[in-house]
């Protein structure tokens, strides 16, 4: 496997929904854990506006007033994006970088195809390093599907 051509794409969570940021903090963090993903990006109008994780959302959960809390009050603002082909060094440094657990993966139409997050940085690690934990890994994520 050369190190040097590996791209984020073949690590990439797909983006399984956009959200709205209008939202509620309780409704988004359920849709969260149906889905199994702990970061969402926010969307109005087809742009993105923001991306709201799972830590975001904690603080705010199961409170009387949690229904008065949106999407929008929580999410941060500033999102990077990255193309599907960065190569997979420059998206870890980037992440590393801007202290950031997640990036939004663009395809070459600019549309979200997934998001990066350290967990699959981890993830691809442990394939290349360690080929024979691939298919535990694939087992695990299939298992976890149902």
């Amino acid at each position: 496997m050369n190190l040097e051509r590996l791209t984020i794409e073949e690590f990439t969570s797909p983006a399984p929904m956009v959200i709205h940021p209008k939202t509620g903090v309780d409704d988004v963090f359920h849709l969260m854990q149906q889905a199994k993903v702990r970061h969402l990006p926010v969307q109005v109008n087809g742009e993105i506006v923001g991306i709201v994780s799972d830590r975001d959302l904690r603080p705010f959960l199961n409170r009387n007033w949690s229904i008065c809390i949106l999407v929008e009050d929580v999410m941060q603002r500033s999102v990077l994006s990255v193309p599907e082909t960065m190569a997979m060094g420059d998206a870890a440094f980037l992440m590393a970088k801007n202290k950031v657990g997640s990036l939004l993966v663009v395809d070459d139409r600019g549309e979200v195809s997934g998001i990066f997050t350290t967990t699959d940085a981890l993830n691809a690690l442990v394939e290349i390093t360690l080929p024979e934990a691939r298919e535990q890994l694939r087992e695990r994520d299939e298992l976890e599907a149902f």
